[in-house]
């Protein structure tokens, strides 16, 4: 049963990121966008750049703690959309995005990760740096769906963030 809750939770999480992607791609609406605008500009300047040469190789649980931070962040925004709200979503993908990629994460599953905090950073009208997550495979534009890598990120989710 615990395997399951595992799972369950990462599927939410899952869910969570992909429902971000598709509202950060809708035209039009009034559910908080405006309030995203400076945001994004604000979250551009931290990390135009992008990572430093020799990306951080953070543990398991480094990573996992601020996976759960985006996630909250994300609910929280979602709830209740409105700068507040966009301002922690932002700062927590930009910490978790600092924070770099645990050595388990297969170049599958670091694809996966790409794709779901890319949908974060277009939610707030902003655009994740290609080089931000370091060994993801290159994008052929068919790697995108929930079963796909994405997928196999909420599998890795699962097996290295269990729920508490």
């Amino acid at each position: 049963m615990r395997g399951l809750s595992r799972w369950a939770l990462a599927m939410v999480l899952v869910a969570v990121l992909v429902l971000l992607l598709v509202l950060g791609r809708r035209d039009g609406g009034d559910d908080g966008a405006g309030a995203t605008a400076g945001v994004a500009e604000g979250l551009s300047e931290g990390l135009s750049e992008g990572p430093p040469a020799a990306a951080p190789v953070p543990s398991d649980d480094a990573f996992c703690a601020g996976y759960r931070r985006l996630a909250a962040a994300q609910g929280q925004h979602l709830a209740q959309p409105g700068e507040t709200g966009a301002q922690e979503l932002a700062a927590a993908a930009a910490d978790l995005v600092a924070t770099g990629v645990p050595a388990s994460m297969s170049p599958l599953v670091r694809t996966g990760y790409r794709i779901e905090i890319s949908g974060v950073y277009d939610s707030l009208g902003d655009t994740l740096p290609g080089d931000a997550v370091p060994g993801a495979l290159e994008d052929d534009g068919r790697a995108t769906s929930v079963s796909g890598v994405v997928g196999a990120f909420g599998d890795w989710l699962a097996q290295y963030c269990p729920a508490r």
